[in-house]
């Protein structure tokens, strides 16, 4: 079975969607996933997800001459989030490998400061069509300091445990995380830049054989010019490095994504975005040829604030 670890999302910078005179927001996306091979051995796999989320604005969000859905960022509003997601392989229709995870978590500016704590709970379930069913539990705890105006440094550190139906294999995940956003003013638009760096330690635990520790390292950099406070475009880049202590199978997995990302408020009240991105990889074997794949994946979504 291949365990899918939680990945922790910023508690500060990545949930800092807006809502304007109002203190709630509730999002819902949809989105899909595909990663051709460039083997017959392996199948093409495609995967479809759901995402929905609400959030709560401890204070009211204001909007005035800021985009609408950057105003609780530039505002520093504290905010408590839930979160459920699936995401499940529809293809090849032959195999079952299905996610479903729920978070909660809490972004607390502390007083009128300079600094914000952060925490997150969550749990993942995945139905891989056999015994091993998975079951995980995700605690997680962070830090911001709002250094300029308009910016924000984050540290996070997250701890996530599970083990399969069958108990054969206990996984503990540990994830610490950095990054950093700032939005620049350009005369009557803003720009929004930021990156983020993430290194995640996977062991997994057997009952039989010796354990095995994968260490995973994300960067992250992205860029969003707003030309109104209502419309925005712009895109962002990611790389990922996984290298497998997997005991003489692969040896290392590397892939790097390029994503498009557009965004559009009717109003303060209902928004909708999008983002299509595209990429490729390739896993190394210490015995036998590489594997190359192409990936690729497309979201779009719909907020509402009330």
């Amino acid at each position: 079975m291949s365990v899918k670890p939680i990945l922790f999302s910023s508690l500060f910078i990545l949930s800092a969607a807006a809502h304007a005179d109002f203190n709630w927001q509730v999002d819902a996306a949809i989105g899909g996933s595909e990663i051709d091979y460039d083997s017959k051995v392996f199948k093409d796999t495609e995967n479809d997800q759901i995402d929905v989320s609400g959030t709560y604005y401890i204070q009211t969000v204001n909007t005035e001459n800021k985009p609408i859905r950057e105003a609780a960022f530039m505002g520093r509003n504290s905010s408590v989030r839930i979160a459920y997601g699936t995401d499940n392989q529809s293809e090849p229709s032959s195999a079952t490998d299905d996610d479903e995870n729920m978070q909660v978590s809490a972004d607390i500016r502390i007083g009128q400061s300079d600094f914000r704590v952060g925490g997150v709970i969550g749990s993942l379930k995945n139905d891989d069509g056999s015994s091993n069913d998975y079951s995980g539990t995700l605690v997680g705890v962070g830090f911001g300091w709002h250094i300029v105006e308009n910016s924000l440094l984050g540290f996070e550190l997250s701890s996530e445990t599970g083990d399969s139906g069958s108990n054969t294999t206990e996984v503990s995940a540990t994830a610490f995380t950095v990054n950093y956003k700032q939005i620049i003013g350009l005369g009557d638009t803003n720009l929004s830049v930021g990156g983020e760096l993430s290194s995640i330690a996977t062991t997994n635990d057997y009952v039989v054989g010796s354990d095995q520790t994968d260490d995973t390292v994300v960067f992250t950099v992205f860029a969003k010019w707003y030309m109104t406070d209502q419309f925005g475009f712009g895109g962002k880049v990611s790389s990922s490095s996984t290298d497998f202590d997997d005991k003489g199978t692969s040896d290392m997995d590397n892939n790097t994504m390029v994503a498009g990302l557009i965004s559009y408020d009717f109003n303060e009240l209902i928004g909708v975005s999008a983002e299509i991105g595209i990429g490729s990889g390739t896993t190394e074997y210490i015995l036998g040829d590489d594997l190359d794949y192409d990936a690729s994946y497309w979201s779009l979504a719909a907020q509402m604030r009330f």
